[in-house]
């Protein structure tokens, strides 16, 4: 079964015996959506959980490294979107930038961590969009800018 959370992440829930929710439906955290089962390629009983990446093909999965549910509020820190931080301001950012086109973009996976290739699409962003030297260091009024060339809205930019 796959899930689908408000930044568009896409969750496989694998070897249920059972789905108890239906195609469409909304879901919020906490509520069951199937039993534990053995079907597949199993020893035993189980569930596991596999995040997934355009194109959503076999073995473009990983596992989860942030706590489930992914972030609700909207809210983006831009002292927060640097290298090497780790942060629900970069799964919002990385979720608009894989709204947007650019030239040679990357779909970037929802991980929450600000990386080198995060770095280098926001700086893509900066030169392709907002016409500046492209630094990868995002400022509030860049920010605005891709939040509403994604079509996002209702963000607290701070």
């Amino acid at each position: 079964m796959i899930v689908e959370d408000v930044t568009g992440e896409r969750t496989a829930h694998c070897h249920l015996s059972l789905i108890v929710v239906g195609r469409g439906m909304n879901v919020i955290a906490g509520q069951k959506l199937g039993l534990v089962g053995n079907t597949g390629n199993t020893t035993g009983a189980h569930v596991h959980v596999e995040r997934l990446h355009s194109p959503f093909t076999y073995g473009s999965d990983e596992k989860p490294v942030r706590d489930l549910p992914r972030p609700v509020d909207k809210v983006i820190k831009t002292v927060e979107l640097v290298e090497g931080s780790f942060c629900d301001s970069v799964c919002w950012l990385v979720h608009a930038l894989n709204k947007v086109k650019l030239v040679r973009g990357r779909n970037l996976r929802l991980s929450g961590r600000f990386d080198k290739l995060v770095g280098q699409e926001v700086a893509k962003f900066q030169i392709q969009k907002c016409g500046d030297p492209g630094d990868g260091l995002i400022t509030p009024p860049q920010v605005e800018a891709l939040l509403e060339d994604a079509g996002l809205s209702g963000f607290a930019v701070t």
